[in-house]
């Protein structure tokens, strides 16, 4: 695993739900030849991998992530590293920008990262039987027991229920600033990064609403609110206006299904952000 042979800033990636990296190496070796292997790339697995991605505490995952960056024997060398995730790899790499201080990270990526939260079950949204599920998840999600032991139900936002959303969800309301008592690091660790790049599916049915992908979100109605039209960027809690202001935070809008990744999307808009100015060659 030697560095010599590198000529750009490392490239952690993160995985989705019910995954292991093994099942994304496609992915990682369209990365390596993008970048014409001049940068590291590497899977980073969480514990176990799919099993751990739903039924380990997400607190619990985003530090085990820090860790594991810190003791690979290229990240943990490395003076920054690039993060690229997916799907629910978005909150771990946020995790390790926010809540990870002995890691610094240059660009954060994120395709289709449940950013926002999510208010009903992947591929799941509209018939009967959907609302069925949907309701009934909508009445344990909060409950304390069911989110520390189900990882997806952290960032659950049930937008008929606001208040409990925000009294009783043990991680999102933290995690995007949005509680009364802000915390000021999320806000500076952001602001830090070099480049937040948000991908969006054109047609993903795993994410819902679809523009949690770009920090959107459900209204009390259940309207979607555009991330520029949110409390939490309007007062920049997270430090996302200031990251748009100057030219930081770069939104796409992909073709495809919840994780359809092609060589074309990633020479276009992933390329431009790990290499920087020079050329990966």
């Amino acid at each position: 695993m030697a560095t010599t042979a590198y000529t750009q800033t490392p490239i952690v990636y993160f995985h989705g739900i019910h995954s292991y990296c093994w099942e994304d190496i496609p992915i990682i070796n369209m990365v390596k030849q993008a970048v014409n292997h001049t940068a590291y790339v590497e899977c980073v697995e969480v514990g176990d991998g799919a099993f751990d991605s739903i039924f380990e505490e997400v607190h619990s995952q985003i530090d085990e992530a820090c860790n594991s960056i810190q003791k690979h024997p290229v990240f943990g060398k490395a003076p920054e590293v690039n993060i690229m995730t997916s799907s629910h790899g978005g909150m771990i790499g946020r995790g390790i920008v926010t809540r990870c201080p002995e890691v610094k990270v240059k660009n954060l990526l994120t395709f289709g990262g449940p950013h926002a939260g999510v208010s009903a079950v992947p591929d799941c949204h509209t018939s009967i039987y959907c609302q069925i599920v949907t309701n009934a998840i909508d009445s344990v999600d909060y409950w304390w027991l069911a989110q520390d032991l189900v990882a997806p139900l952290t960032y659950w936002r049930d937008w008929r229920n606001l208040a409990e959303f925000m009294t009783h969800s043990i991680f999102l309301p933290d995690f995007n600033n949005l509680l009364e008592k802000k915390n000021p690091t999320y806000k500076k660790e952001m602001e830090a990064l070099e480049h937040l790049v948000l991908f969006k599916w054109a047609s993903d049915q795993a994410i819902y609403p679809r523009d949690s992908e770009w920090f959107g979100e459900f209204d009390d109605k259940g309207n979607v609110v555009h991330m520029e039209d949110t409390d939490m960027y309007k007062g920049d809690w997270l430090g996302l206006k200031t990251l748009q202001e100057t030219g930081r935070l770069i939104k796409h809008e992909i073709p495809g299904d919840h994780m359809a990744y092609s060589l074309e999307v990633i020479q276009k808009y992933v390329v431009p952000i790990v290499c920087g100015a020079a050329t990966c060659s």
